[in-house]
C-alpha cells in the first residue's frame, strides 16, 4: 500500500516539475519525461537521507536567520540534485531556487486539493 503511494506521489511531483520548469524565468534544460522523474526520485532519496543530516548540521544557522535559511538550502539541494541528474540541468543557482519555492507552492496545492499531507489522510 505504501508503495502505490510512494509511486503517485513521485509520479505527482514529476508533474509538478514539468509545470515549474516551463514558466521560470532562467533557461532551464529538460530533455523528455524521464529527466524530471529520475530528479524527483533522487530527490526523494536525497530528502530521506541526506536531509535530516543537513537540517541538524545547519540548526544554529536556521535559528540565527529565523528559518529562512531552509528556502535557501532547499534551492540548494535542488541545484546540485538537478545538475548530477541526466536530463535537467539549472544553469544557475536562482533558476534552481525559483523552481524550488514553485514547486514547494505547487506541491502544496495538489496536497491540498487531493487531501493528503505528508502521508496523512483528512477525515
Amino acid at each position: 500500500m505504501w508503495l502505490s503511494i510512494y509511486i503517485v506521489n513521485a509520479i505527482v511531483d514529476s508533474l509538478a516539475m514539468g509545470g515549474t520548469v516551463k514558466p521560470a524565468a532562467f533557461h532551464i534544460e529538460v530533455n523528455g519525461i524521464w529527466g524530471p522523474l529520475l530528479f524527483v526520485f533522487v530527490l526523494s532519496l536525497v530528502n530521506v537521507v541526506a536531509r535530516p543530516l543537513i537540517a541538524i548540521v545547519t540548526c544554529p544557522f536556521r535559528c540565527l536567520t529565523f528559518g529562512l535559511a531552509s528556502v535557501l538550502l532547499h534551492g540548494l539541494v535542488f541545484y546540485l540534485v538537478g545538475n548530477h541528474v541526466p536530463g535537467l540541468d539549472f544553469p544557475c543557482y536562482i533558476s534552481a531556487f525559483v523552481t524550488s519555492i514553485v514547486y514547494s507552492i505547487l506541491a502544496g496545492a495538489i496536497f491540498f486539493v487531493t487531501g493528503e499531507q505528508k502521508g496523512r489522510r483528512r477525515r
